[in-house]
């Protein structure tokens, strides 16, 4: 390497390099295995992710300079049915025609979601709708909105003190343009575990669960790694820490002008921290199923026999193939074949499934065998 930073462990193992993408661990949890044949996963079968591994740490309301401005109407007030309403001015009209229909387009409402707040900065609360009222006629015309207004609703709050002759309002929209990507890995944790596995991800509800061919009831850890440049957007610290000590080893960061989003404050971002655990790949395999219909195996490679416990990672497994059979399609999908710690396979079968978000196995798709960093 011509530039940047390399550490090595004591036995010359690469621990970091700065030329080279990096995965790191961000939570970890423990759920049970459901037989998926029998029932949708629920209760200690769903392992609930935290909302820091989304990105969501990164959203946020625009700041000042990203308004979308509104007015509150100066004549006409209308009848309020609830103190959660206030109403604003249309700030244009425009009407267009075509095929010889007439169609008028109102401006001037706040975006759905978006947080109402006094030009001082004072958040008011989340506007939840916003009605075109106060309109005469069929509404097909621009003099049919002399008195018309926008009736703004927000989620909770008792805005009747805000209804002001010519108190200006604005609304920052919600920024969520942050997106992160997780890699997931999975184990048993009975070390006399023997049989197949996958994953199911519930992105709606954010959740994981594990899909068990030995018929369920077997508990299984699974940990959530992400790229670097993610990891170091979660601004929790007690959520870095994994492994090791804060006081102790290697951090790196970048320069102090990057930003996550158009949102996000300026600040150096973490991109390699030794207290969590760092995932060492083993065995390594691009594989895309097998024909549908027809029972199969794929080798990963020979495990050298280690008491860590290794952990499969588990993305792959949830993308599926189609077997058009009557009455009933059937999907497919690559379990991991868990015979020990020491003999680790994949395993091409017909699977059950309650949520599917994944799109169709097309292609070669990762499989590997890890361990991480602190040999767990």
């Amino acid at each position: 390497m011509s530039y940047g930073i390399e550490v090595f462990d004591s036995v010359g193992a690469t621990v970091f390099n700065s030329n080279m993408p990096i995965e790191l661990a961000a939570f970890n949890g423990t759920v049970v295995g459901t037989d998926e044949f029998s029932s949708a996963p629920s209760g200690t079968q769903l392992l609930t992710l935290p909302d820091y591994l989304f990105g969501d740490d990164q959203h946020g309301y625009t700041v000042a300079g990203e308004d979308h401005t509104v007015f509150q109407p100066t004549s006409s007030y209308p009848t309020y049915s609830n103190n959660k309403q206030i109403a604003f001015d249309i700030t244009n009209i425009t009407q267009v025609s075509f095929s010889g229909l007439n169609f008028v387009v109102a401006e001037g409402a706040p975006i759905i979601g978006s947080m109402l707040r006094t030009t001082s900065g004072t958040d008011i609360d989340t506007v939840a709708s916003a009605t075109l009222a106060g309109f005469t006629g069929d509404g097909s015309l621009v003099s049919h909105y002399t008195n018309a207004y926008w009736l703004i609703e927000v989620t909770s709050a008792n805005i009747s003190s805000h209804r002001v002759d010519n108190a200006t309002k604005v609304s920052h929209r919600y920024d969520d343009s942050f997106k992160t990507d997780m890699i997931y890995y999975a184990r048993p944790v009975s070390s006399s575990y023997s049989g197949r596995f996958r994953l199911e991800i519930s992105s709606t509800n954010r959740t994981a669960a594990i899909y068990d061919a030995t018929g369920g009831n077997n508990s299984f850890e699974i940990m959530v790694a992400m790229k670097a440049s993610d990891y170091g957007s979660i601004t929790s610290s007690t959520a870095h820490q994994l492994a090791g000590n804060m006081s102790y080893g290697l951090r790196a960061v970048t320069a102090a002008d990057q930003k996550y989003s158009a949102n996000s404050t300026a600040e150096p971002h973490l991109t390699f921290e030794s207290a969590t655990y760092i995932s060492k790949a083993f065995l390594t395999k691009g594989y895309s199923g097998g024909t549908t219909g027809t029972n199969s195996t794929q080798s990963l490679g020979s495990l050298s026999t280690s008491s860590n416990k290794r952990w499969c990672r588990m993305n792959s497994t949830i993308r599926y193939k189609v077997q058009n059979v009557s009455p009933t399609n059937f999907l497919w999908y690559v379990y991991y074949q868990w015979n020990s710690n020491n003999s680790i396979s994949l395993s091409w079968r017909h699977g059950a499934t309650f949520f599917v978000l994944s799109s169709t196995m097309n292609s070669k798709a990762p499989y590997a065998v890890v361990e991480f960093g602190d040999g767990v």
